[in-house]
């Protein structure tokens, strides 16, 4: 029984390590991730435009779920081509579906059917999860540059720079998500509202701080305040918000690190301090007897 639990585990191990694998390779192909090396950089983009040319004509897409893709990939700060994603879903899935199928070979009988739909909903689950990621990331890395963006924004204005102008000095002059979102928000402008390129950008990120901004940058543009004390207004209730922010996540520690204190660590701790005394107590009985 031992060894047959021991079997389908290993068995298991390989199919997950496998379809991981093919995960792998397929980010690389699909520029999901960084090139190792900078000489396949160039090779890599048209490997990806040839597959996700050939996914699309075997799976084509719709313009809804097109749509809807694009939107999702807006959400989380990519640039990325909804076709490419989708490419990058479906050859997921039949990477996984080809892992399971091996794995299930295998391993055989009802426990290699558990690998092969086991294999499916991680070839299904990998891209939406990867995609989950990113915009965990593009908007915490948001929440936390705003503030000195906004210090950036407020000396642009007050040395007689035009909102514009400051716009694209953010952009050129940081790095990371907010420079790239207040370069498009710049761009925007320049054929639309510079009000409504703001709150197009505050509802593509959901980030609190930024919704605020917004917000309070088009009220005082529609009444004719101030913009530059609102910047600064609202650079230090940023920074406010995030240090409260990361006391309440420090706060919460304590009760996270309960958990595996009194999981692990006591335990072996009454083990390491038990263990002496049953010894002892155990060795005067057999004495006794």
């Amino acid at each position: 029984m031992f060894e047959t639990i021991t079997t389908g585990f290993i068995f298991l191990l390989f199919g997950v390590v496998a379809g991981l694998g093919v995960d792998i390779a397929l980010k690389r192909i699909f520029e999901l991730e960084s090139p190792v090396d900078e000489g396949s950089s160039s090779t890599l983009p048209g490997i990806a435009e040839k597959v996700s040319d050939v996914v699309s004509q075997l799976a084509p897409i719709s313009r809804s779920v097109m749509d809807s893709t694009r939107d999702s990939l807006d959400r989380a700060g990519l640039t990325m081509q909804p076709a490419t994603f989708w490419a990058f879903r479906v050859a997921s899935a039949a990477g996984f579906i080809a892992a399971g199928l091996i794995a299930s070979v295998f391993i055989g009988g009802p426990k290699g059917l558990g690998v092969f739909a086991a294999m499916v909903l991680m070839g299904l689950a990998v891209p939406q999860l990867w995609l989950f990621n990113e915009r965990s990331k593009w908007r915490d890395e948001l929440d936390r540059q705003l503030p000195d963006a906004l210090d950036l924004l407020a000396i642009c204005m007050s040395a007689g720079s035009s909102i514009d102008f400051a716009l694209h000095t953010v952009g050129s002059r940081m790095d990371g998500a907010i420079a790239r979102g207040f370069e498009r928000v710049a761009n925007e402008a320049s054929f639309s509202s510079r009000t409504e390129a703001l709150l197009r950008f505050a509802e593509r990120a959901r980030v609190p701080s930024l919704t605020i901004f917004a917000a309070s940058f088009a009220q005082s543009e529609r009444a004719g305040g101030s913009l530059v004390d609102i910047i600064r207004d609202q650079a230090e209730t940023v920074r406010e918000h995030r240090r409260l922010k990361v006391e309440s996540e420090i706060e919460k520690l304590s009760s996270k690190m309960l958990f595996p204190i009194i999981l692990f660590i006591l335990p072996v701790f009454l083990i390491v301090v038990l263990a002496p005394v049953v010894a002892q107590i155990a060795q005067t009985f057999t004495s006794l007897m």
